[in-house]
């Protein structure tokens, strides 16, 4: 009977199902990470401060000190919390103190009578004789050198020489002040340039006029031939230099050639009993890339929500129209667009012995990482007058004033308090929840007179894990050694089991000897 031939395949399938199996043993991480990671822990923050509180009250607030933004990692604030001394996040609400302005500006155009005389206005002031209407409206004005009165608003065209404007700003209203004059360039401005010193006088009565400023105005176009942008400066600002809104006002010309402008519109906002209390950051320009070689990029906290923006000039007599702004996130296959928001003409100038600078420019709630000064390119020669970036001894300073966020929470549990700052991502879901649930029942008055715990220095720790369970984090050097020795010894018993297979196959496939010959039978 001859034997039958055995093949090698199912042995080696054998070897394969038996090397599978083990490989399915080994450790392996999970596929898919948990869709909510887990809740914020005390230890999890890089930053912890000590709130002292009195432990009388069970509801108090919290208003955030300037040095704790640096601190704060994510723009929403997801990574501030309030534990208890067992380690308990607190629930709390972010809240608006009242008081807080809630502003509402209102621009409107102002009447203008010229005042014109036989010669060039005074340095002392123009003596000026104005009738009016019993409510105030000024019906005709006219210096008392002058025989013939300005008895219309912006017109007349005598052949004396232009000394003053009065402007009538309108009735007073008791909830409003001026903010600022807003100007439109003359008609006969040449090639629309045009530039002057001005100053401001207000009066409530038309008698007692009191100076409360002195500021150029130009508009400024085409020096050079290829300039981007013209240079303007069309506003008086007011802010702070006037108190409450009054009636009339006076303009006169220190330098430059007295000409009717076509309007001047007066700014109002209304006032408020309490304004914020608003706090400033300077920040130096960061060197490093930039996206456009002529701008001017500056690292701020994260979430730092701006309301007011400006400029610093290192130097005086300077003039730089610039824009400030940030670029948008960059999306697939598109350059980052820079965002304006806002365009101005910042200066610090030395007139007469005193120096002007420019003011902050207010703007909507603005929060950004980085920032980005632009400057625009001016029409003349000046400390900007080419699109390269300023040299580092003349580069300007960003200026951010902001309102500090107040939180309000719920004092559960065991002193002392903790406030936690900037943990590393994941964050999760905002802890914070609305006012009604942290502070039910309560009044605006008695949210008013909530007390304020007070934030002690901070203890930095080192960073805490940023990688949520089951994300993908390398393995640690003791978890690689141990894979790698089960991957040899694997293949090991894999190759010793593969060489038994074939041995085996050899052995029952190979031919039996040949047998020696049977003797022929006997004779019978």
């Amino acid at each position: 009977m001859t034997p039958r031939r055995l093949s090698a395949f199912p042995c080696l399938a054998l070897a394969g199902l038996l090397l599978a199996g083990a490989a399915q043993g080994a450790p392996r991480r999970e596929a898919a990470a948990p869709a909510e990671p887990p809740p914020l822990q005390l230890k999890d923050f890089t930053v912890q401060r000590p709130l002292t509180i009195s432990g009388r009250d069970g509801v108090v607030q919290l208003t955030l000190p300037a040095d704790a933004y640096p601190q704060i990692n994510d723009p929403q604030m997801r990574d501030v919390r309030v534990f208890n001394a067992r380690g308990e996040a607190m629930a709390f609400a972010w809240h608006t103190p009242v008081g807080t302005p809630q502003v509402a500006d209102r621009q409107s155009a102002t009447a203008i009578f010229p005042v014109r005389g036989a010669a060039a206005a005074p340095a002392e002031g123009v003596e000026v004789s104005v009738t009016t209407r019993n409510d105030g409206t000024i019906i005709a004005a006219h210096s008392r050198q002058a025989s013939t009165p300005a008895s219309a608003p912006a017109g007349g065209t005598e052949a004396r020489a232009l000394q003053a404007l009065i402007l009538d700003l309108g009735p007073d209203a008791t909830d409003e002040t001026l903010l600022t004059l807003l100007f439109e360039p003359p008609a006969q401005a040449q090639d629309g340039d045009y530039r002057a010193d001005l100053t401001v006088d207000v009066s409530t009565d038309l008698k007692q006029w009191d100076r409360v400023a002195t500021a150029p105005v130009m508009w400024l176009h085409g020096v050079p031939a290829q300039a981007a942008a013209p240079l303007v400066q069309d506003r008086i600002d007011l802010h702070g230099l006037v108190a409450g809104h009054p009636r009339y006002a006076r303009i006169q010309w220190l330098r430059g050639e007295p000409a009717l402008f076509r309007q001047v519109q007066a700014l109002r906002r209304k006032s408020v009993e309490a304004p914020p209390r608003l706090e400033e950051l300077v920040i130096e320009p960061q060197p490093g890339p930039r996206h456009a070689p002529q701008d001017w990029v500056y690292r701020a906290p994260p979430a730092l929500a701006a309301l007011q923006v400006g400029l610093r000039l290192p130097e005086t007599n300077t003039v730089l129209p610039a824009a400030i702004g940030a670029y948008e996130p960059p999306a697939p296959g598109r350059a980052p667009l820079f965002d304006s928001v806002t365009q101005n003409t910042f200066f610090r100038l030395t007139q007469a012995g005193q120096e002007r600078v420019s003011g902050l420019v207010a703007v909507s709630p603005q929060a950004h990482a980085e920032w980005v000064v632009r400057p625009l390119r001016p029409p003349a020669g000046g400390a900007a007058a080419s699109a390269a970036p300023l040299p580092p001894a003349q580069a300007p300073r960003l200026v951010l004033r902001w309102q500090p966020a107040t939180l309000v929470f719920a004092a559960q549990g065991p002193g002392p308090f903790v406030l936690a700052l900037g943990a590393p991502k994941p964050w999760g879901r905002p802890a914070d929840t609305v006012l009604s649930q942290v502070a039910p029942g309560f009044s605006t008055s008695e949210l008013q007179k909530l007390e304020t715990a007070q934030v002690g220095a901070g203890t930095t720790f080192a960073a805490a894990a940023a990688s949520a369970p089951g994300a993908d984090e390398p393995a640690s050097p003791p978890a690689r050694r141990h894979r790698l020795v089960l991957w040899a010894v694997l293949l090991a018993g894999f190759g010793v089991l593969s060489f038994m297979c074939w041995t085996l196959y050899r052995q029952l496939n190979a031919k039996p000897p040949a047998s020696p010959s049977a003797p022929p039978p006997a004779p019978e």
